[in-house]
């Protein structure tokens, strides 16, 4: 019984098989009857679509490329509007975001491809993008070119080398291009922005880091800043750089609080980016660091480091900024010489501040460091008396003598008007005993009260602060001596 059903199947699945044979070559004989006949025309029709299927390709490959397709996630719309608004707003995306050269730019489609893939599947997408430009990008054929950056320019009124920057090692680190041409705010694409000029130049830049010098700017001020020609009117006086530059007097003295913040990088800052261990627990040093994130990769320095700012502005006055012996100090340590230096506080004087507080002079521009190092105008150990160096070093030769012969002058007429007050002093008391006159007594006592307030003030503010401010109030004791 199974033989013949084997055998009956068997002459079935013959019998279908050898028909779908026989059908298939009278189909294909007849296929190439017509083929033949129609040779032409398949041929063409066949160019046609690869034709269509290269412009399909290409055009596709083309919208890939365009700004249109770039800006289709959400989160470029603000990148997409900055780059319209910018000078690079004739360049296509990919001529900067993929390296040169045909195979570079199939390499940028794959990684790109697998991103938006990602995306695809994963349904979620960065809050951020984040995009790495090479130097390769900037300097090809058509752009820009190595030879156009060996000169000096002027951004925002500041002197600055592209030579030095990109051809140098700066503090250890190679920079790039998008170091500085970095999209750190909105609505600027591929701009400069003075933020990471300010963390690079002045974050520990102090001989012995920030501990010595918060203030401090590698290459010092000169390097960047010109200085003004000829001279300029300060508070009514005039003033002339360039006699003071070429001195040596740094610039701290006059333009105080340049700095503000410090730029450090917060404790846990690591942890927004990175997850492993090792990594979090190993320290780097700060040249591999560098490397790793400013030079291999565009990590924007505002990433890490706090926000740290140097405006230069109207120079401030020492009532609208705090001295620096504020930093240690409580403001009544010293209200003596501030007071008499601001000019302020006497009996029968007018106001009258020493010149040098109206130019913005700081307490630290005369006393100084022992032994003065290059960033001893920041640092906390200074001499209890002014150093006549400090009087060369702004007014010239000669002038450490002038101390010398203020300090003389106010001693001897301290001493006269000591001896007026004195002598005053005691004649009261003989008639004060002897009881006479006790209305006349009692106002010449207010104007011996006011000789020794003036008399005093000079003591304690140390006259030599405001010169021609001293000899006014004690030639106003005088005064007030002999009118008793």
């Amino acid at each position: 019984m199974m033989e013949k059903i084997k055998k009956y199947y068997q002459k079935y699945f013959q019998n279908y098989y050898e028909l779908g044979r026989d059908f298939a070559a009278d189909f294909f004989k007849e296929m190439g009857r017509v083929a033949q006949t129609h040779l032409k025309a398949l041929r063409i029709l066949l160019v046609l679509c690869v034709i269509a299927f290269l412009v399909i390709s290409v055009g596709l490959l083309r919208f890939s490329e365009s700004t249109t397709f770039c800006g289709l996630c959400h989160q470029m719309n603000a990148y997409m509007e900055s780059w319209k608004t910018s000078s690079h707003k004739h360049v296509a995306c990919t001529k900067c975001h993929y390296e040169p050269g045909f195979l570079n730019h199939l390499k940028g489609k794959w990684v790109d491809g697998q991103v938006s893939l990602a995306y695809f599947i994963s349904g979620k997408r960065p809050s951020r993008p984040h995009a790495e430009i090479s130097d390769a990008s900037c300097l090809q054929k058509g752009c820009h070119k190595i030879e156009d950056l060996q000169g000096n320019m002027i951004y925002k009124n500041v002197g600055f080398s592209h030579k030095k920057h990109i051809g140098e090692l700066r503090r250890g680190m190679q920079l790039r291009c998008t170091t500085c041409h970095a999209q750190l705010v909105q609505g600027a694409h591929l701009t400069v922005h003075e933020i990471n000029c300010f963390i690079c130049h002045y974050f520990k830049a102090g001989p012995k880091g920030e501990g010595e010098c918060l203030s401090c700017a590698v290459g010092g001020c000169t390097s960047c800043h010109l200085a003004p020609k000829g001279d300029i009117k300060i508070n009514g006086w005039s003033f002339n750089h360039q006699k003071y530059i070429s001195r040596g007097v740094a610039c701290e003295k006059c333009h105080l609080s340049v700095v503000q913040g410090d730029g450090h990088v917060p404790e846990g800052k690591c942890v927004q980016c990175h997850n492993e261990p090792e990594i979090l627990t190993t320290k780097f040093t700060s040249q591999f660091i560098h490397k790793n994130h400013v030079t291999d990769h565009k990590i924007e320095c505002a990433d890490c480091h706090t926000s740290l700012r140097h405006e230069i502005g109207p120079i401030p006055t020492m009532t609208q900024t705090p001295s620096s012996c504020d930093k240690c100090h409580s403001k009544g340590i010293h209200l003596g010489p501030r007071e008499l230096y601001r000019g302020s506080g006497g009996i029968g004087v007018p106001d009258s501040p020493s010149l040098m507080f109206t130019t913005n002079v700081d307490c630290i521009a005369c006393h100084r460091m022992g032994e003065e190092g290059e960033a001893a105008l920041h640092t906390t150990k200074y001499m209890e008396r002014a150093v006549g160096k400090a009087c060369v070093d702004c007014h010239g030769e000669g002038f450490d003598i002038t101390l010398k012969h203020w300090k003389t002058l106010l001693s001897k007429s301290e001493d006269e008007t000591n001896q007026r007050i004195f002598n005053v002093q005691k004649a009261l008391y003989e008639i004060g005993k002897s009881g006479a006159g006790s209305g006349n007594l009692k106002k010449a006592q207010n104007l011996l009260n006011e000789a020794r307030h003036n008399y005093s003030f000079v003591l304690l503010g140390k006259g030599v602060h405001n010169i021609e401010y001293a000899f006014k109030l004690l030639n106003a004791a005088n005064n007030k001596t002999e009118q008793v």
